[in-house]
Formats: structure tokens, C-alpha cells, sequence
């Protein structure tokens, strides 16, 4: 139907809540910080989450003053639409009025307000809907009402709560559905729900920017071999497999240095480990390499592999410090506790490589994003230091 193409449509400018809103200036007659081709570009980018939004009507039951900001919110998108209705290939509004553009800035701005309010509202609701779940007595049904609250949210909303919120609805999502032998005996709408709340989950900022603020430590740490890693990274295809362990150990001694936590039992090479580059034993505390990897003869990929498995290293004793099984405990006022919290969750309910499908869950739920973000920035930085 012409009207619900309309509505998508409409989405598109109001989408930019988080990425433009300090960036479209508060005066009107101000001129945009970004140009046409920028703008619209983002406005694309976050379509669909806003396409999510439109579909909602207010919740029965919700006071009429909260109500009135979902009529806002599509009065807004229909005011507002026309400013976006001729958009160009090059992603330009296709317009000789030269102030269209400003026009449609200010525009933006009541629609940014009117879907930050209507996010807002969900998502103090869905806090109050996990706190009264998670009250609940031992024994009392969770799952299916964490199931159907999870399938039913937009993503924007679930994007919205706060890491510790995410953690309490994982647990109250798998709470009723493992059996005795601790084998999982799930409905067939538990995955849906487990990938949607995985593909909303993001990193803590105080555990990224406490770990982003060691990065040059651990750099400076690792040039203290400077000239012995530029000949690595130089004859990397031609080395054996011995004097590639020995870089690797130096990696990892100043990864672990740095960031305070302990290296693995053990690192080997093998010729069947369950993913291309690299595995983090969970139970042996070991990493263990594909040398048959299609990257194993690239230094800086094996860089970012080690990093990479060497921060789920780091993971698993952060978890081991929440519950108290590893010294020194992590107190609530450390940087890493709430994302602890989240990779806790996420360790109980882990998809594999093989799992993957639409929407990546397995690259987005929490002990994958950090460990990539981790292997890729440190990799990169370090070969950075090296090639200078």
C-alpha cells in the first residue's frame, strides 16, 4: 500500500537521533555541520530502526500524556516529509530553493525529539516489565513472558537499556528452559529472542575507554622488542612454526602485562581447531592456532588473532573475578564490572561460528564484538609502531 511505503519513508529523517542531534545546530539560521550527501547518508543508515517505531500505537493502558508523544511522533514524520521527498541519486535534495536544506534541518530537530521521547517511554516501561520479572519468586515462571517482551520490542528500545538491564533480561530469557542434565530444551521463539537482544547489546563505555587508554602501553610495552618484531613482520611467511610461538608469547606478555590479567596455560599450533585463525579454550585455558589457516602465514592477521583470542583470555577471568572464584573480586566501581556482567550472560548462552545467520549475533553478542574491536585496534596500532 502507498500509505505504508509513505510511512517508512518518512523514518528516514527522523533516524538520527543519537548521531545528529548534537550536530544540528539549535539556531535555525545557523548553517548545518554536515553537507546534503553526509546527511542523507546517515539518515539511510538508520532507517531501519526507525521503520520499527512507526509500526507502534501507544500501549493500552498508557497516560494520555505519554500517548501523545507516538501522536507526535508520526505527526512529525508527516510534517516533515516533504523536505525528503526529492532526493536525488546523489543523495542531494534536488530543489533550487536554497534554503530547503536549512528547512529541512529544522524539521529534523522536532522529529529527533519526538522519537527520543517515544524510545524513552518504551524503554522505562521495559525496565519496570524486567525489574517485576526479575522480583519474582524462585520457581515462578520467567522465560516465556522475557521471550514474548524481547520479540516484541523494536531494537531501537532494547539499544536503548542499559547494559545490566540487557543482563537481567538474558537471564530471565533462559531461565526456565534448561533441563536437569543442563541440556537445553528451548522453544522454537527463545533463538529469535536471544539473537535480538545480542544484535541491541553494545560495549560498556567506561570498560572501552579504560581499555582504549592502555592501548599505548601495551604498544610502547611490545617496542621494547622493536627490531625483533620488524623481523618478524618481515619474514613471517618463512618462518617455522617454534620462532613464531616465541613472538607470539612476547604478544601476549605484554598484552597481559598492560591490562593486568594472566596469560593462557598454553599456546600451540594444531591442525583442527574449531574456527579458521585461532580458538580460547574455555576449560584448558589454552589458545590454540590453525596452521593450516588461510591467514596463517599474514603477520598482521596473526597480530589480530592473537589480540583477539587472548582478550577472551581476559574475558574469562574477568567473569572468574565477578563471581569471586579469582583474585582480586571486581567490585561494582571498576570500569569492567557491567560489561563482566554482560560477558557472564553471554557465556551461558553462546552462539558458535556455525550458528551464524541474518544479522550476525555471533560477531555482535558481547564476547565477540569486544574481542574483535580488540584484535583489529591492536593489531592495527602495532603495526603502525612498527612501520615508523
Amino acid at each position: 500500500m502507498a500509505g505504508n511505503a509513505d510511512a517508512k519513508g518518512m523514518l528516514f529523517q527522523a533516524s538520527l537521533a543519537r548521531e545528529l542531534v548534537d550536530q544540528v545546530a539549535a539556531d535555525s539560521a545557523a548553517p548545518p555541520v554536515l553537507g546534503e550527501a553526509d546527511y542523507y547518508k546517515l539518515m539511510n543508515k538508520k532507517f531501519r530502526q526507525m521503520a520499527e517505531l512507526v509500526k507502534l500505537a501507544p500501549p493500552s493502558g498508557m497516560p494520555r500524556e505519554q500517548a501523545a508523544n507516538f501522536n507526535a511522533l508520526h505527526a512529525t514524520f508527516v510534517a516533515s516529509y516533504n523536505y525528503w521527498s526529492g532526493i536525488n541519486a546523489g543523495g542531494t535534495l534536488d530543489s533550487p530553493d536554497p534554503n530547503r536544506f536549512a528547512g529541512a534541518l529544522t524539521a529534523l530537530q522536532a522529529a529527533v525529539a519526538a522519537t527520543d521521547n517515544v524510545i524513552n517511554i518504551l524503554r522505562d516501561n521495559t525496565n519496570t516489565t524486567i525489574a517485576e520479572m526479575t522480583a519474582r519468586k524462585p520457581g515462578k515462571p520467567r522465560s516465556k513472558d522475557a521471550i514474548a517482551l524481547t520479540n516484541a520490542l523494536p531494537p531501537a528500545v532494547l539499544q536503548a537499556l542499559a547494559p545490566e538491564k540487557q543482563v537481567e533480561l538474558l537471564k530471565a530469557l533462559r531461565q526456565d528452559f534448561a533441563d536437569k542434565k543442563g541440556k537445553k530444551a528451548y522453544p522454537a521463539d527463545f533463538e529469535p529472542a536471544l539473537k535480538k537482544i545480542y544484535q541491541a547489546t553494545r560495549l560498556d563505555d567506561s570498560f572501552v575507554d579504560a581499555q582504549d587508554a592502555l592501548q599505548p602501553a601495551v604498544i610502547a610495552e611490545l617496542m621494547k622488542h622493536k627490531k625483533e618484531l620488524q623481523q618478524a613482520r618481515d619474514e613471517w611467511p618463512l618462518m617455522n612454526e617454534a620462532d613464531r610461538l616465541k613472538v607470539f608469547d612476547k604478544i601476549i606478555a605484554a598484552h597481559c602485562k598492560t591490562m593486568g590479567f594472566g596469560p593462557p596455560t598454553a599456546l600451540s599450533f594444531v591442525d583442527k581447531p574449531r574456527t579458521n585463525g585461532g580458538t580460547y579454550q574455555t576449560g584448558s585455558k589454552d589458545i590454540v592456532l590453525n596452521r593450516n589457516g588461510h591467514a596463517a602465514d599474514d603477520f598482521e592477521a596473526m597480530m589480530d588473532t592473537m589480540f583477539h583470542e587472548n582478550s577472551h583470555n581476559w574475558q574469562f577471568q574477568l567473569i572468574e573475578r565477578l563471581r569471586g572464584n579469582l583474585p582480586p573480586p571486581l567490585a561494582p566501581d571498576d570500569p569492567a564490572y557491567k560489561q563482566a556482567l554482560m560477558f557472564e550472560a553471554n557465556s551461558l548462552e553462546y552462539f558458535s561460528t556455525k550458528e551464524i545467520d541474518e544479522g550476525d549475533a555471533y560477531g555482535k553478542q558481547p564476547l565477540e564484538a569486544h574481542a574483535f574491536r580488540a584484535g583489529a585496534g591492536m593489531a592495527r596500532a602495532l603495526l603502525r609502531a612498527l612501520n615508523t
